[in-house]
């Protein structure tokens, strides 16, 4: 009878840790899945061309619509999830950008990495804009990614303008995002037909100016 007790208590534990596993073997599955199609959905905005569709990402990411719809909230939350990872990403290449540098070492790494973000993410960032029209609420993430950049700006800067009235202060900061914000950048490397090292000259200029105040 005692060892009939065990052994059923035993069995128990065992079809416990089996039940866990094969919870744990569904969360890995979804978590990889929806990553699959978060990351298609970045590569086809990347892309450029026409507005990608639901069944576009389903089909780069090996994946039926059904199955798709099962992890988000309709293609508009596919296309959110997507932009708020990349926005993530682009705040932590910030800190790349030490504060104690000198001031033209900042200049240099300030341009370097803005450079770097606009020269790949520019395409992707353009189509959120272009689709912000049928998904309103991209037009909040459009919103958090200009204040990250100007939260940035005036990180970096912080000490030129030390002092000035907060008017002027505002005004200096949203300038030096302005100068950086990724149409610009757009407009010296497609408008103007510069290269990405002529790009960053103009745009150190600037801030150069800028920060002469």
């Amino acid at each position: 009878m005692a060892g009939g007790r065990g052994n059923s208590v035993l069995q128990h534990w065992a079809g416990s840790e089996e039940d866990v596993s094969r919870v744990d073997g569904r969360v890995l599955r979804g978590i990889r899945t929806r990553q699959t199609i978060i990351s298609a959905t970045r590569e086809l905005f990347l892309m450029g061309g026409r507005e990608p569709t639901l069944e576009d990402v389903a089909r780069r990411a090996g994946v039926s619509p059904r199955i798709l719809l099962k992890y988000f909230n309709g293609f508009g939350g596919v296309i959110l999830a997507m932009v708020t990872q990349v926005l993530d990403e682009i705040v932590a290449r910030y800190a790349a950008v030490r504060c104690g540098l000198s001031l033209e070492d900042r200049i240099v790494g300030y341009v370097d990495v803005r450079a770097e973000i606009c020269e790949q993410f520019s395409p992707l960032l353009l189509r959120t804009v272009q689709m912000a029209r049928h998904i309103p609420e991209l037009d909040n993430l459009i919103q958090r990614g200009r204040g990250d950049l100007r939260a940035f700006a005036a990180s970096v800067f912080a000490g030129e303008f030390h002092g000035l009235p907060p008017s002027i202060r505002r005004d200096l900061f949203d300038e030096l995002a302005m100068i950086s914000d990724w149409n610009n950048w757009r407009y010296l490397r497609e408008a103007c037909g510069r290269s990405s090292d002529e790009a960053k000259v103009v745009l150190r200029a600037a801030l150069r100016r800028i920060l002469s105040v």
